[in-house]
């Protein structure tokens, strides 16, 4: 592990000074992009160069994830003043010693800074504001002249209309009939056919399928 890790040391100098002269590469080629436009060749090496760029730095990545594993495992079980010290710092990262309540003392019981937070968390996650419209929304739409045609009842000539352009060669509807039967048929339904159109319309149409009973 110790030979590794001085492998990794003499790999990172090397690394380092290839990262500098990629830059140096990259930036000239940006300086002189300035004054002309590169040439397809100048572009292509300055891709090429970026992509190995960014391999050199994926590596000092990994060296420098590679040396902090490495120190752990050597001295974080010997329980030594580098492991107390680092348990110590983040613990203090992640702890709170003291808070000032809302009624400006300042406190260090965790039940009572525990509860603190809580209420602020309500206050905040249970206010709804009201939403506030600037503008007149129906000032913004404009008029359509017509619609209220749209809800008049349905006259006897649309309905007769429609009927006589009813295909005959489409497939039966949920009832069994199609369209030459209803046409076929049209003196004899017509008064109740209009009847139930105009309840559909009006919202008193009783629309339920009721079951025949069965016979045994």
């Amino acid at each position: 592990m110790r030979f590794a890790l001085k492998k990794w040391q003499k790999g990172l100098s090397h690394i380092k000074t290839l990262i500098e002269k990629c830059n140096w590469v990259i930036l000239w080629l940006d300086n002189l992009e300035d004054f002309r436009s590169l040439f397809r060749t100048e572009s292509n090496f300055r891709k090429l160069v970026k992509m190995h760029h960014e391999h050199l730095l994926h590596l000092q990545f990994i060296y420098w994830k590679k040396r902090c594993t490495i120190r752990y495992i050597k001295v974080g079980e010997e329980n030594s003043k580098f492991f107390q010290a680092m348990a110590t710092e983040r613990y203090r990262k992640n702890s709170i010693a003291s808070l000032q309540l809302s009624d400006e003392t300042v406190s260090s019981d965790h039940g009572m800074m525990a509860k603190e937070f809580l209420e602020i968390f309500k206050s905040r996650m249970g206010t709804v504001k009201p939403i506030l419209m600037g503008n007149d929304i129906l000032s913004l739409i404009s008029r359509v002249q017509g619609l209220e045609v749209l809800t008049k009842p349905f006259e006897v000539k649309e309905i007769e209309h429609v009927i006589r352009d009813l295909p005959i060669d489409k497939a039966p509807g949920p009832d069994g009939f199609n369209g030459l039967f209803t046409k076929k048929c049209w003196p004899i339904i017509s008064s109740d056919f209009i009847t139930l159109v105009k309840e559909f319309h009006a919202g008193t149409a009783q629309l339920k399928i009721s079951m025949m009973p069965s016979l045994h």
